[in-house]
């Protein structure tokens, strides 16, 4: 090939030397050069200075779509995107794209021998690109390849292979850090207060704490809200315990104290609840396989919220084939297919997964007993058995017992039922035939549009239904649209309530939108009652206008009137203007006009966010002469009895959470202990993953990863990457760890970094007394135990060298095996004696260096 473009050179050089004594049309091989895409030569055409390019090898090439007719001498297609469309009619001398017009002379373009060639500066004015012939290096450039659909190809197959890479997915971990049995462990407190005062008088505080435990080798969770004033203090008191069985699927917890009943209603019970229902929450709940076709052989790709983009090429016949987690909840599956031209075709698939679907072949149960709680206290039990028959639907069962006075029926029996229909259609339903029955739908459509739907049946009870309802139905509709780059929205609410004697009725309507800066809202209530037999009389008729205004200097602008039709009045007017000043400090002013009363306020509060509280104070005056103050603090402290750490964080929603702090060190004794006065390490790359989700690596570039609101019982794995160290010596002991979130457990992790060692051998063929090295023999190294057994602490597989050396490096201070491959020795017909070799690295300032590891391949006999 060097040879064919030394001569073409050669022979290029020679026409341009015969181009200064003769004109003509001279046909030249040319490097073709594009920034961004692999070199390629093609046959060019010069005319004196000119160069003609081959419209169909360079439209290929760079992936324009083009549709030259000979016969009408017309070329048509588009350019980048099926938007660009463009026409040149040689015939006639001119040309168009997207509304832009120009002529075309018989010197724009060449055609012969069946094939087009078209000027460089006339494709550099058609498209806006920047050809150019150098005749020095015998080659076309072009520099300005931005947005090219060949270039975008390749940068979506480097995509493709960055995600591949990240698909991998960290090491295997060194250690696994799990439950631990304990009687009193970590904790989380979190706490609130807010009080209310006039100059003159104490009017009372409003408080709100919750403590979470980790005792008895559970977890305990209670929560105290209330209020003090002059004459009252009252508190409202709830706590439970549960007790996790993590390897059991047939009880999976045990829980006491005060608890939500999963019963036809749900209410407060105080008492007991056996379960195998799972201590993580669902989040994947099947796979499906998406498959379908497009044209033959261009890239197809697939991407979610739940899973990593997978991509592949269609085969022949344009198949293809994608095997995705479908998780709960509502979630999006988008499936792209580009073609060379730029063309993209999209299908869009708005998955919706209800939580009251266990996966496919699972069975969920759950006993619970105890006493309601007040304001009426009685003995219940309530008992449900679910079963997922399939992806598509679960069908279960309840069975409620309430020790009702004087009342002969005292358990209530219900069936439900739960069906997918397709990817976005969601039917429930449940009967209870002395209790109440429902019905729902729950449908995603069009592109971002929910219609959800609620209808209840309810018996002649009291205790079910004490307001004596025969019927309800509630409705909500989102119907988001998008005209252009201004997003649009509409939402709708529907309730109905019939009673014996009445129905009730609501509707609400709401419209919003954004404009950049700008942001309006509109909504309208309207509610009427109609008596039975008589006519519907309006109740309420609410109009309400608001819009947000985003201002510089990070200021936000916030009015809102609503309007009461029905009496012709104005009930409110109200502004709010607030001002973050950097990360931690905020200024919000409030003005409140209510004309029905003849009152307005004003009011001022002023809210700072300390590393272990926010703290607010403010004041509102009303009618310019009263003025009430408001103080409110609030925070979060984690702590931990085993070794007295204490995390602090200003926002109160952390009980019941789990947390995860991570810094490397440079373990200068090899003790494995982070001493006072050891070197942090500042500059390293810490990764981490949900692997009970399967969710993509996260890199952080920070010496210390402090996660405070992980989701608990779920196994996370943090690795640190030796190769983002500043020191090429460095080796983490433990790169890789996987850590199970306890609730209200802050695990701390130190990972001590030391200087590595060497470990370097030969791999070596004898045959017919002939000694000569050998290459791509397969070795693995593995950290031992200091009993010598094998213990997962380091592992790591390479292949000799053309010389058949291998050279592990860095290895942490230790114990280790070097072994060979031995599936791959019988495949290649070697036998080895000994296979492996045990070595030890000490721990040194400089580097502890073991060479001469050596092994010797022979014939198998």
């Amino acid at each position: 090939m060097k040879l064919v473009r030394a001569i073409s050179i050669l022979l290029a050089l020679s026409n341009v030397a015969l181009f200064a004594q003769q004109s003509g049309e001279h046909e030249v091989l040319v490097e073709f050069y594009v920034v961004s895409l692999p070199s390629t030569e093609m046959n060019i055409i010069l005319r004196d200075t000119e160069a003609y390019i081959p419209m169909r090898k360079t439209f290929d090439y760079l992936g324009i779509w083009g549709d030259f007719r000979p016969a009408d001498m017309q070329l048509s297609g588009f350019f980048k995107n099926p938007d660009t469309s463009y026409s040149v009619n040689f015939r006639e001398g001119t040309a168009s794209i997207r509304g832009r017009k120009f002529s075309v002379s018989a010197s724009d373009y060449i055609y012969q021998a069946d094939t087009l060639y078209l000027r460089t500066g006339f494709l550099n004015e058609l498209f806006n690109l920047d050809f150019k012939y150098s005749s020095r290096r015998v080659r076309v450039e072009l520099k300005r390849s931005r947005g090219l659909p060949a270039v975008t190809a390749i940068a979506r197959h480097r995509r493709y292979a960055m995600l591949a890479r990240r698909q991998v997915g960290l090491p295997s971990p060194d250690y696994f850090l799990g439950h631990e049995p304990y009687v009193l462990g970590a904790g989380r407190f979190d706490w609130s207060a807010s009080t209310t005062l006039t100059p003159s008088r104490y009017l009372g505080t409003r408080f709100n704490t919750g403590l979470g435990l980790q005792i008895l080798s559970g977890d305990f969770t209670a929560t105290d809200n209330g209020f003090v004033d002059h004459g009252r203090n009252e508190n409202t008191f709830r706590g439970q315990y549960r007790l996790p069985f993590l390897d059991n699927m047939t009880i999976q917890q045990i829980i006491a104290g005060d608890f939500v009943s999963n019963g036809i209603q749900a209410r407060f019970v105080r008492g007991g609840e056996l379960t195998n229902r799972p201590l993580a929450q669902r989040f994947s709940y099947t796979r499906e396989v998406f498959h379908g076709q497009f044209e033959p052989n261009i890239d197809v790709d697939v991407t979610g919220v739940s899973f990593l983009p997978q991509y592949q090429q269609t085969n022949d016949l344009g198949i293809y084939q994608f095997d995705v987690p479908v998780i709960y909840g509502q979630g999006l599956v988008e499936i792209n297919a580009y073609d060379p031209w730029g063309r993209v075709q999209t299908l869009r698939y708005r998955m919706n997964v209800s939580r009251d679907l266990v996966p496919p072949g699972e069975l969920e149960y759950s006993i619970a007993g105890g006493k309601t709680r007040p304001p009426v206290e009685m003995w219940t039990s309530t008992n449900y058995l679910k079963w997922g028959v399939s992806s598509d639907f679960t069908v279960g069962m309840k069975l409620e017992y309430f020790d009702l006075d004087n009342v002969h029926q005292k358990f209530f029996p219900s069936l439900t039922a739960t069906s997918r229909l397709g990817n976005s259609l969601i039917l429930s339903g449940s009967v209870a035939p002395q209790a109440l029955s429902t019905a729902g739908l729950s449908w995603l459509f069009l592109t971002g549009a929910d219609l959800e739907v609620l209808a209840t049946q309810y018996a002649d009870n009291a205790f079910f239904n004490p307001a004596g309802i025969r019927n309800d139905i509630n409705a909500t509709l989102l119907l988001p649209l998008a005209t252009g780059r201004v997003p649009f929205g509409i939402g709708s609410s529907f309730e109905q309530t019939a009673y014996d004697a009445l129905i009730s009725t609501n509707f609400q309507l709401s419209l919003n939108a954004t404009f950049g800066i700008f942001s309006p809202r509109l909504s309208a209530l309207y509610a009427w009652r109609q008596p039975t037999g008589g006519t519907a009389t309006p109740t309420q008729r609410l109009y309400d206008a608001a819009f947000t205004l985003y201002l510089p200097a990070r200021v936000i602008f916030q009015p809102e009137l609503t309007y009461d039709q029905i009496n012709n009045n104005v009930n409110s007017v109200l502004a709010t203007v607030s001002k973050s000043v950097g990360p931690d400090f905020r200024m919000i002013a409030t003005y409140g006009r209510f004309p029905q009363v003849n009152s307005y306020s004003i009011g001022l509060s002023l809210t700072y966010y300390l590393p272990f509280m926010r703290a607010q104070g403010g004041a509102t005056s009303v009618n310019g002469h009263s003025v009430q103050y408001n103080t409110a603090q609030a925070g979060s402290v984690g702590f931990d009895t085993r070794n007295g750490n204490l995390f602090f964080q200003n926002v109160p929603t952390f009980v019941g959470l789990s947390g995860l702090v991570v810094h490397p060190f440079y373990d200068a004794n090899n003790n494995g202990v982070d001493d006072p006065g050891e070197e942090v390490i500042d500059k390293a790359h810490i990764y981490y993953t949900n692997v009970t989700r399967n969710t993509p690596p996260v890199n952080v570039a920070l010496n210390t990863l402090t996660l405070s609101r992980l989701p608990s019982y779920e196994n996370f794995d943090v690795y640190l990457d030796p190769q983002s160290l500043d020191n090429p010596v460095w080796v983490p002991r433990y790169a890789s760890f996987r850590i199970l979130s306890e609730p209200n457990y802050i695990r701390e992790i130190s990972i001590p970094v030391v200087t590595g060692g060497t470990a370097r051998g030969t791999v070596y063929i004898i045959q017919d007394n002939v000694k000569k090295p050998a290459e791509e023999i397969k070795l693995t190294i593995t950290g031992l135990s200091d009993g010598g057994t094998e213990k997962k602490r380091f592992t790591k597989t390479l292949s000799t060298f053309s010389t058949g050396e291998f050279e592990f490096s860095p290895l942490p201070p230790g114990k280790y095996r070097i072994e060979l491959d031995l599936t791959q020795l019988r495949t290649l017909g070697y036998t080895a004696s000994p296979s492996t070799r045990d070595i030890e690295l000490m721990p040194k300032a400089e580097g502890d260096i073991v060479s001469g590891i050596d092994f010797t391949l022979v014939p198998q006999r």
